[in-house]
């Protein structure tokens, strides 16, 4: 017997309701680390969170993407309070589940007062300097052990908050710090927004190249199928020339055969 149209109704009915209910709400969370990832719901949001909307859509999952702490984001993640962290070298979270393919490169940097010489030789060389890091961040082994053994002498300031780098920066504009470590890219650009440029100078790398993930949680069986969604989505922006689009909108290059250290 042939289906009725009420029938075809039916079906039709159940399989949105079904795809529906399959639908899941993402949360994925970070402090803010322009370009990768910006201000929620902004134009320009970060490449990071416009390439994971986009891979999350392909399964009919909706992202929402929030703005807290760096070591809050990570406790939530790690407890399976929300889905994902975006801007992660495993070494930040070794625990959390990550995909076979990095979302980006970057390199940690240091800088200095635009007026100052200095060059990074190893930990000793900090000795004498007032270091600003962020709170949670994993830098590079050396440079995490000496941060751990300097933090509680005024030797390492641990900035938190939303505008931990921000304040880092003028802290260092100040004289409150000598050094502030961080990504390259990230500094170079909000040195750039904030006309901080005649005043603050890269002085030296910490770190050679180095790979960027979206990490999931690891209390979470959905944060597998997440990532493959994602990088799904990242391969098919590539393959069709939006991601190049997407990543010319942020003055951005693919990194995709960039040489980098998986750190």
């Amino acid at each position: 017997m042939r289906p009725t149209y009420l029938q075809y109704l039916v079906i039709l009915l159940s399989a949105f309701y079904s795809l529906h209910s399959m639908a899941d709400e993402v949360t994925i969370v970070s402090d803010r680390w322009y370009p990768f990832n910006g201000i929620p719901n902004a134009p320009d949001p970060g490449y990071m969170i416009e390439m994971a909307r986009y891979g999350l859509s392909r399964g009919g999952h909706t992202l929402n993407y929030q703005i807290m702490s760096w070591q809050n984001s990570m406790d939530l993640v790690r407890q399976g309070k929300k889905n994902c962290i975006v801007g992660a070298y495993k070494s930040d979270a070794p625990d959390f589940i990550y995909s076979q393919q990095h979302q980006a490169v970057d390199r940690m940097a240091f800088y200095i007062r635009a007026d100052e010489a200095w060059h990074y030789q190893k930990s000793d060389s900090l000795h004498n300097k007032r270091l600003g890091v962020i709170n949670g961040y994993a830098y590079q082994r050396e440079l995490d052990v000496y941060i751990a053994n300097n933090t509680n002498d005024s030797q390492v300031k641990k900035a938190k908050g939303k505008y931990a780098l921000e304040n880092n920066l003028l802290d260092l504009i100040a004289g409150r710090l000598d050094v502030v470590l961080g990504s390259e890219i990230v500094i170079e650009r909000t040195l750039k927004k904030q006309h901080w440029q005649q005043q603050i100078q890269l002085a030296d790398y910490a770190t050679p190249p180095s790979k960027i993930y979206i990490a999931c949680s690891p209390k979470l069986p959905s944060s597998i199928a997440y990532l493959e969604l994602i990088n799904q989505g990242i391969e098919e922006l590539r393959s069709t020339g939006q991601l190049q689009s997407l990543l010319m909108k942020y003055q951005m290059t693919d990194w995709h055969g960039i040489e980098a250290l998986d750190q």
